[in-house]
Parts: structure tokens; C-alpha cells; sequence
């Protein structure tokens, strides 16, 4: 008999098919898994807050490891099912697919890796030309930060963030997709204390006036530094490094600001 479901099982089934949802299936606005027993029950919703029940999740004392039951949406039942790789059990991943190939259409083009330019956003203002050159050092330790960001495999969700700014856990890692793992204007990975921490959420100071914005605010993935010049450049008030934060990142700054990174994960969902 399988030991219960321990918690941080529970968050990290959460993660990952948070994760994976928001890498193939961007129909989907947010994956639910409520656990009863042994059992996690995964539904979907869409983006007009529609829900629907996709799979059961049985589990068997492996978090890499869970027996697959489609929801049989006639019968309103769960029915124990194979997997495409012709076993009653795999990764979650590998049921969310199949959930998802029944009722949704076919999954979007997983992002790719990302490549030498830093993000979207800095790709479309930028050529390799005109790329700045790096230190082979920094440039190893850039892409270590990026196979993090594109893994999801060190920082948990920031669920509090994401419910202060009312957003999704779907919608933050669509967006960190969207800006393959980086700063949407900077093209870094945001450290503390020499670790990589989740990229802060920018929002429209001038869309309302709740503290923290709405989700209508919301516009992108930033680190600590650029997220304070931004704002002060917005406000037009003094800060430090702000002259040079301009002189550095003017032409970027103006892209991000044409065209938010949640600009570009409507148009991945569409």
C-alpha cells in the first residue's frame, strides 16, 4: 500500500503541470488538481472561466510515476485508461497530454530552447551584431540561469506574487516562456544572495488604483533593478543608475512598453 501523498508532492504535481500546461497547452488559463486520498483530480479552465474535469492521477509512492484514468465526460466518471506509450501509468505530463488531446485541440509548438539573444522582446529591437559582448564567464553563467528558467526545476511558483497581482500560476510561467526564462529588458536572470529567484511581475501603475495593480495591470516579468528604474522612469522622478539604466536599455524599454510580454501570450493563446 502506497504512503499518503505527502505535501511536497502535492505542490511539485502542482508546478508541473502548471508548467507544462503553460508550455503546450496555451487554450488552457489554469490547471486544478484537488487530492482526495490517493487520488489527484486535474481539471482545466479556460479563458472565458470555464472548467473542466480532464484525468484522475492515481498515486504509487512515486512522484514521477501515477496510474491514468480519462474523465469520460457522457458518463460524468473517471475510466482507468492507457497511456499513448502503451502503459496504465506514466508522468503526469504524459496525462495531461492525453486529457488534453481528447478534449482540446491540438497542443501549440513547444517554445524552444532560447538561443544567443536574451529574450523575444530584445530579439525583435536587436541584431547579433549589436548584441553586447560578454565574458565567456558571464556568458556561461547566463546560460546556466536560462537552462534553469526554461527547466523550472529550482524556484517554486510565486504563488503569493501571482495572488496579490490576480494572476495565474499558468499565466506567470506563459510569460516566462514568453521572455524564454529572463528580464524582459535587461536579458538577466534575477539573483539574491547568489541564487536565482522567480522574476518579479511588472504591472501598469496607471491602470488603476489598487496597490498592487489587477490583472489587467499586469505586463511582465522583471528583475528587482529594472523593475525600480522602469517605475521611476514612468514617474519621472529621480532615482539611482536611472541615466544609465536609459542609456543601456532606451531602445528596450520602449519595446517592453509597446508591447507587453502578456501582449504576446494572448497572441500565443489566439
Amino acid at each position: 500500500m502506497p504512503k499518503p501523498l505527502p505535501e511536497s508532492t502535492k505542490t511539485k504535481l502542482r508546478r508541473r503541470l502548471s508548467y507544462h500546461a503553460a508550455r503546450l497547452w496555451p487554450a488552457l488559463a489554469e490547471v486544478k488538481v484537488d487530492f482526495r486520498g490517493m487520488f489527484a483530480y486535474v481539471e482545466g479552465q479556460l479563458p472565458d472561466g470555464t472548467s473542466m474535469s480532464l484525468c484522475r492521477l492515481r498515486y504509487h509512492g512515486s512522484p514521477y510515476l501515477w496510474g491514468f484514468a480519462i474523465y469520460l465526460a457522457g458518463g460524468g466518471r473517471y475510466q482507468d485508461s492507457m497511456l499513448p506509450s502503451g502503459t496504465p501509468v506514466g508522468t503526469a505530463e504524459e496525462a495531461l497530454d492525453c486529457a488534453c488531446g481528447v478534449y482540446l485541440n491540438n497542443p501549440a509548438d513547444p517554445i524552444p530552447p532560447p538561443d544567443d539573444r536574451h529574450s523575444p522582446i530584445i530579439a525583435a529591437t536587436t541584431t547579433p551584431t549589436t548584441t553586447p559582448l560578454l565574458h565567456p564567464a558571464a556568458r556561461r553563467r547566463l546560460a546556466r540561469g536560462r537552462e534553469w528558467a526554461t527547466r523550472a526545476c529550482c524556484v517554486q511558483t510565486p504563488w503569493t506574487a501571482c495572488a496579490r497581482h490576480g494572476i495565474t500560476g499558468v499565466l506567470y510561467w506563459q510569460m516566462m516562456y514568453a521572455q524564454q526564462g529572463v528580464c524582459a529588458i535587461c536579458g538577466q536572470c534575477a539573483y539574491r544572495d547568489g541564487e536565482i529567484v522567480p522574476l518579479g511581475i511588472d504591472h501598469d501603475h496607471a491602470c488603476c488604483d489598487a496597490p498592487t495593480g489587477c490583472a489587467r495591470c499586469v505586463r511582465g516579468l522583471l528583475c528587482s533593478p529594472c523593475g525600480g528604474w522602469l517605475g521611476a522612469y514612468e514617474r519621472q522622478t529621480r532615482f539611482p543608475g536611472l541615466a544609465g539604466f536609459l542609456a543601456r536599455h532606451r531602445t528596450q524599454v520602449d519595446a517592453y512598453l509597446a508591447t507587453p510580454t502578456t501582449a504576446i501570450v494572448r497572441r500565443q493563446r489566439t
